[in-house]
């Protein structure tokens, strides 16, 4: 019972987890970018009658977003700070059409601490974006892979050719795992320092805000917002953020092989038992509560503070059931004890009435032979007077009597 409901401990039960714990502590390390619809309404002034129109598109894709002018200053801005590295997370290839640039955009579009995203088609065809240097050392993946029910949950190490835009920004690769690593997700969008494009092109942000940071570009795109997290929606930087923060950390949730848990639950299982067999139930049943209880507070700490998932929702299935079971078990038992100690109790009443009977039989066997000898007695006094004979009957009605004290006693 506690394996099948540890098979399905894994979805929403995982998910509650990061839900539960709220915000978390993040690297300082990591600045988010957001650049907003709004931000553009006055370079599509002319294509929109009114910011109101903008914000009534329901189709936003990353070319929406691309403005040569407006990324020049962008990107000059947060590179004259001198950035660990900067990682736009929009595409921008094929799809804003063709770009003339002058040198002085190209040495800062191709500046090596400038990342590019690029795109895979269903057939895994590259799609360069359009400041690609010649060995390709300028663009990674920006692939986010979904899980059946649609919700982020893991990260597949890349290819070295094309690595992931969290490994080419940080520099560290991801542990190979056929299974994924298990994002660990710090919490909404506020717990990384985010600026937006008004604030960078205007001055209003700090005079170090960042100098050796790691620079995350993103946009409200359409797609951004679909990004289904066990947190809740979040746009593809802000997915990407997180992935990063577990990278530089190594703050990915670890979850243990399956057998592993299937040991402690056994382990778990046979020390309840004892507890349930060993004590009164009233002792087991608050020993019961407290262990469930102890279990969900030791899981919620280990996955706080050393990213190990340890379930609570199956171990308690598994207490109740075995709860259920050998309560069961210890009333049948209870039951055939008490069954025993009513033959017991009915053998010891008719050993009781045998032990009765032969006493009261073996005192009237007794004392009847007495009263005739006493008798007898009694009748030979009154016929002879003779001194001697009187004086030995005396002392034979002496001995009867003291006889029969003795059976009555008896």
């Amino acid at each position: 019972i506690g394996i099948m409901a540890l098979s399905n401990d894994r979805g929403s039960a995982f998910d509650q987890r990061f839900q539960l714990r709220g915000d978390q502590k993040t690297s300082s390390q990591i600045v988010l970018i957001n650049i907003k619809q709004s931000d553009f309404s006055s370079i599509y002034g002319k294509r929109t009658n009114s910011i109101s129109n903008l914000n009534e598109l329901t189709d936003i894709t990353d070319s929406f977003f691309w403005n040569k002018e407006v990324w020049h200053r962008l990107l000059k801005t947060i590179l004259e700070q001198e950035p660990q590295a900067i990682g736009v997370t929009l595409y921008f290839g094929i799809n804003v059409g063709e770009v003339h640039t002058n040198s002085d955009e190209i040495k800062i579009f191709k500046d090596p601490r400038v990342i590019w995203s690029t795109s895979t088609n269903n057939f895994e065809r590259l799609y360069e974006p359009k400041f690609t240097d010649d060995n390709q050392k300028n663009i990674a993946s920006n692939d986010l892979r979904r899980d059946e029910d649609g919700v982020i949950r893991h990260i597949f190490a890349q290819s070295e050719t094309l690595p992931h835009l969290a490994e080419k920004i940080t520099q560290k690769s991801f542990p190979n795992l056929p299974s994924g690593l298990n994002i660990n997700y710090r919490g909404s969008s506020r717990v990384f320092t985010q600026y937006s494009l008004s604030e960078i092109l205007s001055g209003e942000t700090p005079l170090e805000a960042f100098k050796n940071k790691i620079v995350l570009i993103g946009a409200e795109t359409s797609a951004g917002n679909q990004y289904l997290t066990p947190i809740g929606p979040l746009s593809r930087a802000e997915v990407l953020a997180h992935i990063t923060d577990d990278l530089l950390g190594n703050k990915w949730i670890r979850v243990w092989n399956f057998s592993i848990y299937a040991l402690l639950f056994l382990g778990l299982t046979l020390f309840s038992v004892f507890i349930i067999t060993q004590y009164p139930q009233s002792v087991a049943l608050v020993f019961m509560l407290w262990l469930a209880l102890s279990i969900s507070a030791v899981s919620a700490w280990v996955f706080d503070t050393f990213y190990i998932w340890i379930p609570a929702y199956s171990p308690f299935i598994l207490l109740l059931a075995t709860w259920i079971i050998f309560i069961g078990y210890q009333a049948n038992r209870i039951e055939r004890l008490n069954f025993r100690l009513q033959q017991e109790q009915k053998y010891l009443s008719e050993l009781e009435q045998l032990k009765n009977n032969f006493v009261s039989l073996i005192s009237h066997d007794l004392k009847t032979p007495i009263a005739k000898i006493q008798a007898i007695v009694d009748r030979l006094m009154t016929q002879h007077a003779i001194p001697e004979l009187q004086e030995d009957l005396r002392s034979l009605r002496r001995s009867g009597e003291e006889l029969n004290r003795y059976i009555q006693s008896i």
